[in-house]
């Protein structure tokens, strides 16, 4: 049961709340594994310094944890789904520290400024369950790593924007100087070129 709602709850999360199946498999023939009361599934996920009101991938992860929290009855809470808020990278491994100690069945890091924190405190508490996004954690059983291809979307917006400007000039903004945005940066200018 819990298999197919850690599996759902990544589903859920990465989708941030549109509607997926769950995955895995389920521990008991028979059970739907919504809304369980014998399996008390709980997630946690800790944010990056931009806080889950980001209008971002911050708000996108929660509001996605508590999609999956409502659709499961679960409540927000130790028992049920929360999240973490960074102030800084000092709070990372704090955060994630405070989430095992909480009892989460499965903690995710948003972001890849997580991924030392994450690295270091999966190696500490093997029997806990984490997830990263956007970047990738080798070698830890106790990890998932959830990428995209996120140059593929762009490459779409470039296209649109390629298509439908009036003055022949488009733009990119990116968030940061990071591999993860030039990403982005590069299939929304090759979505322009080919559109």
């Amino acid at each position: 049961m819990k298999k197919r709602k850690i599996g759902f709850a990544l589903s859920l999360v990465l989708a941030a709340g549109t509607l997926l199946g769950a995955c895995g498999t389920s521990d008991k023939e028979g059970t739907s594994g919504k809304n369980d009361k014998n399996d008390n599934f709980t997630v946690a996920l800790v944010t990056d310094v931009g806080g889950v009101d980001d209008k971002s991938f911050n708000q996108s992860a929660w509001e996605g944890l508590k999609k999956f929290g409502e659709d499961n009855g679960l409540k927000k809470g130790t028992k049920g789904f929360d999240y973490f808020q960074s102030k800084s990278d000092a709070d990372y491994k704090t955060n994630l520290n405070t989430a095992v100690r909480n009892g989460f069945d499965l903690t995710y890091g948003i972001g890849y400024k997580l991924k030392p924190a994450i690295e270091e405190i999966a190696g500490q508490r093997k029997n806990s369950h984490f997830a990263i996004v956007d970047d990738v954690i080798k070698d830890k059983k106790n990890v998932v790593s959830i990428t995209f291809k996120e140059h593929e979307g762009s490459f779409l917006v470039g296209v649109v924007a390629g298509l439908t400007t009036k003055t022949n000039k488009v733009g990119f903004i990116g968030g940061t100087d990071s591999d993860l945005i030039n990403k982005f940066a590069a299939g929304f200018q090759a979505g322009v070129k080919g559109g």
